[in-house]
Formats: C-alpha cells, sequence, structure tokens
C-alpha cells in the first residue's frame, strides 16, 4: 500500500473507507483501482447497502456475500467469485486482511503425501490446508489438531468465499481419510464438535421402562386393533420416531437432573411434577438458560403419556397443562403453525421477481435437459422439476409427493392431442385423513408428460409404478427427496424453499391476492378446520389488508392539494 493512503484511516471501519483508500493508492494500476472499487460498489448494490453502511471486516463481510446468489442478479458464478477476489484484494491492500509470506515450494514429504489422492476432489479439499502449512514450515508428520486450531483461525480472518467451519470440516475429512488408506503413521484429526445434543440410548435405562416405552409405542401404532384406549388414528412412523426422541432427551435431562436411572422403572415415575421440574431445567440449561422451542413438544409427549397411558391424576394433567403453556410463551413458540424459519424464508416472495423465478423453474430445467436428453443428470432435473411443478400446481406433504404411484394415485384424460394428468390420494395416506383431489394444469401436465415419456426411464433401470422412483424402483425416501428439491431450487434461482414451504406459499400468494379468503385456501391446503387456517396465516392476510390500505386509502390522497 501507499504510504500516503495508509495514513488516512489507521484502521478502515467500511468499505467507502476501503474505496477512499484504493482510489489513493498510486501504486496500483488504474484497471486494479476501477475493478476493486466497482467490485464494493456492485456488491453494496447488491445488498441494498451504501459503502458506508458496510463493514470492513472479514467476518461481516463474509456473511452478507453469502447472501448473494449469481442467478438472484444475471451473473455467472465465475462473475461473483472475481467480484469476490477484488474485495479480497481490496481488503489487504487497505490492511484489514494481513499478508502472509510468500508460500514455500511443496516439500518431498507433501508431495508424497497428495501422491496418494485418489481423486481430484481429495487434492482440491486440501489445497489450501497444504499451502498453509507449508507456509508455516509445517510437515504432514507435524500436523495435529493445534495446526487445525491455526488453521481455522486464518480463515476466520481472511476467507470471503466460504464458510470457515464447512471448509475445516472437509479438509478434517479428506485429511482422515487419506491417512486411513495410506501407510503413512500420521495424526488423524478429530473432527469438528457439534452444538447439537444427543441423548442416550434408551437401552442405557431398566428393562422395565424399556418395556413400558415400547407397550407406549405400540399403543400409538395401533398393535392391538382391539385396544380403544390408544388414538383414533394410528400415529405414522415419523410421529412414533419423533415421540420417543421427546421421551430420550426428558430421560438423560432427568438423569442428568441428579435422578438415578434405577428410580425410573416404568413412564408412571417420569410425569411427576418434581420430575418434570427437574428435568425440564436440565434442557433450559442446555439450552443457554432459555427454553428451547421443541420444549414445548416435550411438554406435549409427556402430556399424552400422562393422560392416556399412566392415567395420571387430575392435578398432575393440570400441571403438564400448565408446563406445556408456559413452554410456549418462554420459547416465543405461541403461534401455532408456521416456525420462524418459515415465516422468513417467505419473504424472499414479497419480491414478485422470486415468485416468477420459482414458477418458472421447471420449464427452465426441462429446455435445459432437452439439449442434453442422454444425460442421466438431466433426467434428474426433470425429475425434481416435476416435483416443483406438482407442489406449486397441488402444495402436498413431502411424504405424499414422493409417495405418488401411477397406479395408485395418477390418472390422465386427453385433451385433443394434449395429455392432462389428475391427482388422487386417499385421506387414509394424508396426514389430516383429508383426501388429496387435483386435476394438473396444462403447465404442470406438460412437465410431466415429457418426464414420464423422456426422462423417466433412465432415472431407473426397473422403475416399477412410482412417480420419482429410486435405483432399485422403490419410490424414493421423502427426507432426501424434499432436501434434493431445496438443492435444485438454491442452485439454479438462490431461493431457500424447503417443500412444505409451497404450503405456505401458496396461502400466501392467494391471501395477497384476495385477503381474508381463509376458505378457499383451508380447502387448498386441506385444513380440517377454517380456524387451523386462521391461526396460521392471519398475519398473512393481516399483511395484504396493510397494502391493500396503502394503495386504495393513502394512495388515493397522495399528490393532492389544498383547495
Amino acid at each position: 500500500m501507499n504510504s500516503t493512503t495508509s495514513k488516512i484511516f489507521a484502521t478502515p471501519t467500511n468499505m467507502a473507507q476501503v474505496i477512499t483508500i484504493i482510489e489513493g493508492d498510486t501504486s496500483l494500476s488504474e484497471t486494479a483501482r476501477r475493478d476493486i472499487v466497482s467490485s464494493i460498489r456492485r456488491v453494496a448494490t447488491m445488498l441494498d447497502y451504501a459503502p458506508s453502511d458496510l463493514p470492513a471486516h472479514v467476518a461481516d463481510l463474509r456473511r452478507k456475500l453469502m447472501l448473494i446468489h449469481p442467478a438472484m442478479f444475471g451473473i455467472t458464478a465465475k462473475s461473483l467469485a472475481n467480484i469476490k477476489a477484488n474485495i479480497g484484494r481490496g481488503l489487504v491492500i487497505a490492511g484489514i486482511v494481513p499478508v502472509g509470506p510468500k508460500p514455500k515450494e511443496r516439500s518431498s514429504a507433501w508431495v508424497e503425501f497428495l501422491g496418494h489422492a485418489t481423486a481430484k476432489h481429495q487434492a482440491f479439499a486440501l489445497s489450501r490446508f497444504v499451502s498453509y502449512c507449508i507456509t508455516h514450515g509445517i510437515e504432514p508428520g507435524d500436523v495435529d489438531d493445534g495446526t487445525m486450531a491455526g488453521y481455522r483461525q486464518h480463515l476466520d480472518n481472511t476467507l470471503l468465499t466460504n464458510l470457515p467451519e464447512k471448509v475445516c470440516k472437509e479438509t478434517v475429512q479428506t485429511w482422515n481419510c487419506m491417512v486411513k488408506r495410506t501407510d503413512f503413521e500420521f495424526t488423524r484429526l478429530s473432527p469438528a464438535t457439534t452444538p447439537s445434543f444427543r441423548a442416550k440410548s434408551l437401552s442405557k435405562y431398566l428393562p422395565d421402562l424399556q418395556n413400558d416405552i415400547a407397550a407406549y409405542r405400540e399403543r400409538l401404532a395401533h398393535a392391538d386393533p382391539f385396544d380403544m384406549e390408544g388414538p383414533a388414528k394410528p400415529l405414522r412412523p415419523t410421529s412414533i420416531r419423533n415421540i420417543e426422541a421427546h421421551i430420550r432427551q426428558y430421560l438423560d435431562a432427568v438423569t442428568a437432573s441428579g435422578h438415578p436411572a434405577e428410580s425410573l422403572k416404568e413412564l408412571s415415575d417420569i410425569v411427576h411434577p418434581g420430575i418434570v421440574k427437574a428435568g425440564f431445567k436440565v434442557i433450559i440449561e442446555r439450552n443457554g438458560g432459555k427454553p428451547p422451542v421443541g420444549l414445548k413438544n416435550i411438554a406435549g409427549t409427556l402430556l399424552g403419556i400422562a393422560r392416556h397411558h399412566v392415567k395420571a391424576p387430575d392435578h398432575q394433567i393440570t400441571f403438564l397443562k400448565n408446563i406445556k403453556s408456559r413452554m410456549a410463551v418462554s420459547s416465543g413458540n405461541m403461534e401455532f403453525g408456521m416456525s420462524e424459519k418459515s415465516v422468513i424464508r417467505l419473504e424472499q416472495f414479497d419480491d414478485w421477481h422470486n415468485v416468477v423465478r420459482l414458477i418458472a423453474l421447471p420449464e427452465e430445467l426441462l429446455v435445459r435437459a432437452k439439449d442434453n436428453r442422454d444425460s442421466r443428470r438431466s433426467a434428474l432435473d426433470v425429475m425434481y422439476a416435476a416435483g416443483i411443478a406438482i407442489l406449486l400446481a397441488c402444495p402436498m406433504r413431502a411424504g405424499n409427493l414422493a409417495g405418488l404411484d401411477l397406479e395408485r394415485h395418477i390418472t390422465t384424460r386427453r385433451q385433443g392431442l394434449k395429455i392432462r394428468y389428475a391427482i388422487r390420494i386417499e385421506g387414509r395416506e394424508v396426514k389430516n385423513d383429508k383426501s388429496i383431489d387435483v386435476d394438473l394444469g396444462p403447465h404442470a401436465s406438460e412437465i410431466l408428460t415429457a418426464y414420464l415419456k423422456e426422462f423417466r426411464h433412465a432415472i431407473a433401470d426397473e422403475p416399477g409404478t412410482a412417480l420419482f422412483p429410486q435405483q432399485g424402483g422403490n419410490a424414493r425416501d421423502p427426507g432426501n427427496f424434499s432436501r434434493e428439491i431445496t438443492k435444485r431450487i438454491y442452485r439454479e434461482t438462490g431461493l431457500r424453499v424447503h417443500s412444505h414451504l409451497f404450503r405456505h406459499l401458496a396461502a400466501n400468494l392467494y391471501l395477497n391476492r384476495y385477503p381474508g379468503d381463509y376458505e378457499t385456501v383451508r380447502r387448498l391446503l386441506g385444513h380440517k378446520k377454517l380456524d387451523t387456517t386462521m391461526k396460521f396465516y392471519a398475519r398473512l392476510s393481516n399483511k395484504a389488508a396493510f397494502k391493500v390500505y396503502d394503495t386504495s386509502v393513502l394512495s388515493h390522497f397522495r399528490g393532492r392539494k389544498d383547495d
């Protein structure tokens, strides 16, 4: 950096100050100055910041840059990478990122070690780490957890293009894989600890308690069809697994509170008020002193056990009801329906460009796939395009989408030369017993026709009757299918959309156009009660009402002059 410009700011705090430094650095070429300044201003515009409001701090900039996706601004991934590189160079020139020593040549030990990489991605995953080690005079045999800690700190201070924790995780996995596969006696690195807490297995508790829990699971699953005290409808396996997870987490907390596992002989022992208070106190302490959102659900599980399985006395039932309500209030989980994450993700669609981008995605994936019909990747893209098209037309749950069967759920009819599809799912297969019955429109039908006629055969050798088959022919796992849809949407559009968000989006788009028409939304989403729909989406209708008020009332008076 030019000595004159270095005196302008002792430590630049925002990117406007960095621009001033760059523009005054006479050691840079005019082209370099222009590119760096242009990149800073362009990113500020993308983020809706003035350069003076954009912090000149690596960690803050990294978080903000992660919000920029090429598709959202009509640029290529390479262009965005160049922009980030220019900003990184500007931070070095401004003295915010330290200038490290020049890299040295790889030692024979490093060359030998990297020669055992069996795939390009392994050498690529280690390249940055190896450069760091060589720069600091660290040989492969000297690498340990302390090395990784120093590397993590280095990335925290310098990296703009990725998350340091993600880079370190991939580095540790690749390093340990290569050490395990070779004869080198190098130290294996410890994986990063996860903030999530894993409760002990139920096998750690007394057999009598395990048997009582198993009996409760059987009751929830309707294993005995003549048990009239179980739920009216068998719970789904996923719901039963969640209830077991609640019990495990709660028992782990109870034993951590000082109650020995040997004292817990049956489920009636764990719903006493004193035990519940002790266990919940530990769970709250593990969450940093604040009740986690899921604690309301654990309280609900205990209430169900006390009411239906244990037949606890009235005072215990009342206590658990109160605890459930208090945990909902304390955790901020009073809203019925949408999670905070879903509410935040719906805000993406306040920009109508993002609505258009999502709705147009299935057709864009199909058009691109037709240019490379023989590729299995193209077939997969069209499969996910069909899934997205169906979710847009009929926002169903992930389990119903992944489980669609050509013989049981899909019917066709001719409309001239076109094929139109209908989906029929009986209530017994749907979470709330409400059947799904929809005629797909022309757009979704065209996507589905192309998928079935031109691409589905490349998904699996024997696809069977599953609309979205695995390689073996069975229907795809709902969780994996949903995650892949989310990945495809983000990769192509920069939008963060999980499959269940399509239900909220449908309600949001409709109520934005027709505020207060909850009955149509109820029918669209298959809710049994109108009250359920209103509790879910009243906030969306309220938001739309303010827009109507602004455009229909306030705008009527704007610009008028007094007579």
